[in-house]
C-alpha cells in the first residue's frame, strides 16, 4: 500500500512597477492583466473540475496551498467573473463527509508564508518575519473558510532544520519538502526513497515530493504528455510508504494549454487510481496522524544545506545562487529593522519585497546574465511560481 498525496501550489505575487515612485510601488496593470488571464484559462476551470472530481469520486482527495498575495488579487481583479474566492470555498466545502473530521477531510488547505517570502532564509534565530507572515496566512484561512490549516508547505519547498524547528513550535502536524538524495539522515538503515520522516529533535512529520513523477505532468507533459492509466499505474509501483506529488496549479491550461490535453488527464485520473487498490489517497494531515507514533527516519538538514525544487541540486540557487541575488536578498533582509520601525506602508512595501519572485527573475543556471541578457522562461515573465 502506498499512501498518495496530490498537492496543488497556486501564487501570484505583487510585481514591482518599472516606473517606481513611493506612491506607485506595485505594477497593478501587469498583476491585473496575468491574473485575469491565468484566472480564466487555468484557475476557474481548474478549481471546478476538481470540485466536480471530488464529489464524483468519494476516495478522492487533494491538498492545496495558495499565497496571501493571490488572494488579495482575487479580491482586487476579480470584477465579478474572474472571482476564485467562492470556488475555493465550495471545493472545501464539497471535501466535507459524514462523520468526518478537519484531519480527514478529502480537500485540505495548507499554510505558509503570506507573501510567498524568502523570510524563512533569515538570519534570525526567532524567525520573527516568517512567523508573522505564517501567522497572518492562517488567520486568512480562517476568516476565509473558517478553520486553520494543521499543516505546512514553505516557499519554493525550501526546508532545513531552522524552518522545521519553527513550524513544528507553531504546532503544525507534517511539513512539505523537496527531496534531494543528501538530505537524510539515514543512520545506517536502508530507507525507501518514498518513506516518511521526521523532522530533526521534533514529532513534525516530513514529506518528500516525489520529483520525477511530479514532473511528468508539470514540465513534461506539453511535450510528452502521459495518459491518466499509465500514470495511475506508475503510481502503484511505489514501493514506499509515501508518495507526495506536488504540481504548480497553472500547469493547467497556463503553461499547459487546454488543447494538450491536460483537464482530460486529471478528469480521468481519479477513475484510473480507483482501479488500482494499492493505492490509498492521504492528505498531510492524515498521514501525520498515521505516523505519529511511528519510528520514522529523520531529516536532517542544515540551514547552509537548505533544499528547494530548484534545478537538479534541489538547492536555493534559484533564488541567491549569483552575487547579484545573494547582496538583494540581504540588503532585503538588513531592511527589516528600519521598515518596522516606519511601519504603514513602508513595512507593507518591504513585505512584497520578501517574496521570492522578486530574486528569483535574477536567476541563471551560469550565475551571470546569458549573453549579457537576463533569461526567463514563459512562467517567470508571468511571475508566477513553479511551487
Amino acid at each position: 500500500m502506498v499512501l498518495s498525496t496530490f498537492y496543488f501550489q497556486l501564487h501570484q505575487p505583487f510585481r514591482l512597477n518599472p516606473n517606481f515612485d513611493s506612491s506607485n510601488f506595485t505594477w497593478t496593470e501587469k498583476d491585473k492583466e496575468i491574473y485575469q488571464k491565468v484566472a480564466t484559462k487555468s484557475y476557474i476551470p481548474g478549481i471546478k473540475m476538481f470540485n466536480k472530481l471530488i464529489k464524483e469520486n468519494k476516495d478522492f482527495k487533494i491538498t492545496f496551498s495558495f499565497s496571501g498575495t493571490l488572494i488579495e488579487q482575487a479580491k482586487k481583479y476579480s470584477e465579478g467573473k474572474y472571482d476564485i474566492i467562492p470556488l475555493l470555498q465550495e471545493l472545501y466545502e464539497s471535501g466535507k463527509t459524514k462523520n468526518d473530521v478537519k484531519e480527514m477531510r478529502r480537500v485540505e488547505f495548507l499554510d505558509e508564508t503570506y507573501y510567498h517570502s524568502l523570510s524563512g532564509l533569515f538570519a534570525d534565530p526567532k524567525k520573527t518575519e516568517f512567523r508573522e507572515q505564517v501567522s497572518k496566512h492562517g488567520s486568512m484561512m480562517l476568516e476565509l473558510f473558517g478553520e486553520r490549516p494543521t499543516s505546512f508547505r514553505n516557499t519554493e519547498l525550501m526546508y532545513n532544520n531552522e524552518i522545521a524547528r519553527t513550524v513544528a513550535d507553531m504546532g503544525y502536524k507534517a511539513i512539505l519538502c523537496e527531496k534531494r538524495n543528501d538530505m537524510f539522515n539515514l543512520e545506517g538503515r536502508i530507507i525507501s526513497p518514498d518513506a516518511v520522516f521526521r523532522a530533526k529533535d521534533t514529532n513534525l512529520i516530513v514529506l518528500p515530493r516525489h520529483r520525477e513523477l511530479s514532473d511528468d505532468i508539470a514540465f513534461k507533459f506539453k511535450d510528452c504528455p502521459i495518459t491518466a492509466d499509465r500514470y495511475a499505474e506508475n503510481i502503484s509501483r511505489i514501493s514506499g510508504e509515501a508518495v507526495l506529488l506536488g504540481y504548480d496549479f497553472e500547469h493547467m491550461g497556463e503553461h499547459v494549454w487546454e488543447d494538450k490535453g491536460i483537464f482530460e488527464f486529471w478528469k480521468y485520473l481519479p477513475s484510473e487510481l480507483a482501479k488500482h487498490k494499492n493505492i490509498v489517497l492521504a492528505n498531510p494531515s492524515e498521514i501525520a496522524d498515521r505516523f505519529k507514533k511511528v519510528d520514522c527516519p529523520v531529516a536532517d538538514v542544515h540551514p547552509l544545506s537548505t533544499s528547494s525544487w530548484a534545478d537538479e541540486m534541489r538547492d536555493t540557487k534559484g533564488w541567491i545562487g549569483n552575487m547579484t541575488q545573494y547582496e538583494l536578498f540581504k540588503e532585503i533582509e538588513n531592511m527589516e529593522k528600519p521598515s518596522r520601525d516606519a511601519g504603514g506602508k513602508y513595512l507593507e512595501n518591504w513585505k512584497i519585497l520578501t517574496t521570492s519572485d522578486t530574486l528569483y527573475y535574477l536567476y541563471s543556471r551560469s550565475g551571470i546574465m546569458d549573453d549579457g541578457k537576463l533569461r526567463l522562461d514563459k512562467n517567470e515573465e508571468q511571475g508566477g511560481s513553479l511551487k
